[in-house]
């Protein structure tokens, strides 16, 4: 695996979150699995998962990932290839999630006579 080396400009990061963005590979086709990222990096996989969590959510830093069978894992975004990749793996991750959803609402509905609705009560999706 080819570890990014610091780079001028680079984010002003916290010591862990400026390990985990340092490990990532550049691209798409040297992405590098949660299991390995966690090895290279020394933290346990659900840290490393939020981790990449707060890079792109907080930090805005451009981190895809991909599920492929042969080349997944998770990658810096340097590409609008890389984009596309990232962007095609999430879609139907978040479908499957509103699906879900969506019948627990209907169920609600049967159920308890209850009208649920997608982000009620969540601030944070409002963002």
């Amino acid at each position: 695996m080819m570890r990014r080396e610091a780079l001028a400009g680079e984010p002003d990061l916290p010591p862990l979150e400026r390990r985990v963005w340092r490990a990532l590979p550049r691209g798409h086709d040297r992405a590098i699995g949660l299991r390995s990222l966690a090895e290279v990096t020394g933290l346990n996989q659900r840290t490393v998962r939020d981790i990449i969590h707060r890079l792109i959510v907080d930090y805005g830093l451009p981190i895809g990932s991909s599920t492929d069978q042969h080349s997944g894992g998770y990658f810096v975004i340097e590409t609008e290839a890389d984009l596309r990749v990232a962007v095609r793996h999430l879609k139907p991750r978040a479908l499957h999630i509103f699906r879900r959803v969506r019948a627990l609402e209907k169920l609600a509905e049967r159920r308890w006579n209850i009208q649920l609705r997608l982000f009620e009560d969540l601030e944070v999706a409002r963002r």
